[in-house]
């Protein structure tokens, strides 16, 4: 490994940031120390884990503060530490679970996970703790998706007969992601729903 001046050094321990076997070696490492042990120690908690991302759902505060307290000390007898700034109990706010705690959102495979206006089956509208598209992605994207919400007008205008989901179609772009993913909130969003219901 070289350090920003160039010069050797040899490591001891641990992969490098962004090395090709890094995800492999964490997948691995983490499907023993982690995934056999929370499901032989606490088998009624439900987790997903992606590489060295996870998510565990708790039923209650206290039984969350207890879980995050046994894997501290798992991990720290394994040589790992947790990420604190990235870690920690979200409050899964929605309709039902009105309380009011610091946090209530987080970042999980690229999506923001955190309250949303929704509607259920029988049309009626709530709050759900629902995933959209998270911000570093929406950046990441948001000069592909502008370039296409600006093609609107211009081939609307072309087709004017035109149904909305063939100008999606030529467009590339699904119903679905216009009205979803396009903009998490905002006047994007706002121009996206006035396109789909004229």
């Amino acid at each position: 490994m070289e350090d920003r001046d160039g010069n050797k050094i040899t490591r001891e321990k641990g992969t490098p940031q962004g090395g090709v076997v890094s995800p492999l070696l964490a997948n691995l490492f983490l499907h023993y120390v982690f995934d056999k042990w929370i499901r032989n120690k606490m088998p009624k908690v439900e987790f997903c884990r992606y590489a060295d991302d996870g998510i565990l759902h708790c039923q209650t505060e206290k039984q969350a503060e207890y879980v995050l307290e046994a894997i501290e000390n798992r991990f720290e007898a394994c040589g790992l530490t947790i990420n604190k700034e990235k870690s920690g109990i979200i409050y899964c706010k929605d309709q039902e679970r009105r309380e009011k705690y610091k946090r209530i959102s987080f970042d999980f495979l690229g999506y923001t996970f955190r309250p949303r206006r929704s509607v259920n089956k029988q049309g009626r509208v709530r709050t759900g703790f629902l995933p959209a598209m998270g911000y570093p992605a929406y950046l990441d994207a948001q000069p592909y998706l502008f370039a296409r919400i600006l093609l609107i007008p211009q081939v609307a205008m072309k087709n004017r007969d035109t149904h909305i989901a063939e100008l999606c179609k030529e467009l590339k772009i699904s119903r679905q992601s216009l009205y979803r993913y396009v903009s998490p909130t905002g006047e994007l969003r706002e121009y996206a729903l006035n396109v789909l219901n004229t």
